[in-house]
């Protein structure tokens, strides 16, 4: 199938099904991706051509806003949120622990040029000048965050909303006239739940209060290796480690109806910040047990080549070390191996269930 077949097949399939958020998300990216304007090598131009893509495609972009029905209050499919002072990689990482998708974009006045289009009208006394422009505050960052985060992209766990304004001047030649500027406007701002600046949520009026906790739950919660791990790292890990990415947001999502719960009792903020310290804990002991398995794997494997060998795989997957005799042979290293206590595995097997294994898999080597 050529791109234009495809094309015009995903479109159908966009504008002729109720899509939930996420599928509409992965439904646009797929489009974007599959287009040659997606191979662009530098970041700006990567992010322009993004944005010119969503302006292509805005009849797509309106239906979805216009189809759009607000979550119920404890949903956690998708979360929208509008950024001001705020990189994209820190709500990327962080509402990716919490809700299925997320729908981003940045507060501000779209004052980023990305496409002039000089002479759009036919009439022969007219010059039309049009210009779309964007708030998207840093296109060199969104050209790089399109790049890091391609299969969560294209997986629809996260989506930007361009909020585009096409402005067009327009000067009359036959009377030496000024045409006022007239905008067009792809905006959805009823698609987003709250307004996170400088770490915080910024409280609007009409916000729905139970969403805003849980924005609040995702900008403000303090957590560990979340915020220094690169993004296709970051990327990389929730494709590869599904399982364990599923489990955290389970436990994370149960926190936050606690919160809820007893917030008549205690603030919000508060109980907040206890589990912040909770989780870091927790995943404080997550690492001593790994350190104390490696360590202890390494001192009783015979030989130091085997033993480094041993001690890597056993701390990156506990299972790899029921495979070992058919990867390194018969011999006494082997016997050594095979040799170490079963409460060994199931001490490692343990730890990768735990819930706080994902954020632990985040950590930098010398973590």
């Amino acid at each position: 199938m050529d791109w234009r077949a495809a094309e015009s097949q995903l479109d159908e399939e966009i504008f002729g099904q109720k899509l939930t958020p996420q599928d509409f998300y992965r439904s646009m990216m797929i489009k974007f991706f599959m287009s040659d304007a997606a191979s662009a090598d530098e970041d700006v131009s990567m992010a322009k051509a993004f944005m010119k893509f969503t302006y292509d495609n805005r009849e797509l972009l309106k239906g979805f806003a216009g189809a759009y029905e607000s979550p119920q209050t404890f949903d956690f499919r998708n979360v929208g949120v509008l950024l001001e002072n705020d990189s994209m990689s820190y709500l990327t990482h962080r509402s990716m622990l919490l809700t299925d998708a997320t729908l981003m974009s940045h507060q501000g006045e779209p004052t980023h040029s990305f496409l002039k289009i000089p002479d759009s009208g036919g009439d022969k006394h007219v010059y039309r000048d049009q210009s779309l422009v964007s708030s998207c505050a840093d296109l060199t960052e969104l050209g790089n965050w399109l790049k890091d985060y391609r299969e969560l992209l294209i997986q629809g766990d996260v989506f930007y909303y361009p909020r585009i304004h096409a402005w067009e001047t327009a000067e009359d030649w036959s009377f030496s006239g000024h045409v006022d500027p007239t905008p067009s406007l792809v905006e959805g701002d009823h698609l987003f739940d709250a307004l996170v600046s400088s770490g915080k949520v910024i409280r609007r009026q009409g916000d729905d209060p139970v969403r805003t906790k849980l924005v609040q739950m995702v900008a403000e919660i303090e957590l560990p290796f979340v915020d220094s791990v690169s993004g296709r790292d970051f990327s990389k890990i929730c494709c590869d480690e599904r399982q364990a990415l599923e489990s955290f947001r389970d436990f994370l999502r149960g926190q936050f109806l606690e919160l809820l719960a007893n917030e008549g009792s205690e603030s919000f903020t508060r109980n907040l910040a206890r589990i912040g310290i909770e989780i870091r804990r927790g995943t404080r002991a997550l690492a001593r047990d790994y350190r104390a398995a490696h360590k202890k794997t390494a001192i009783q494997v015979t030989g130091a080549s085997i033993g480094t060998v041993v001690a890597s795989l056993v701390a990156i997957d506990a299972e790899l070390y029921q495979h070992l005799p058919a990867i390194v042979g018969v011999g006494g290293g082997v016997a050594a191996i095979l040799g170490l206590s079963e409460s060994l595995l199931d001490r490692l097997g343990k730890a990768r269930s735990d819930e706080h294994y994902f954020l632990w898999l985040l950590r930098s080597p010398s973590s």
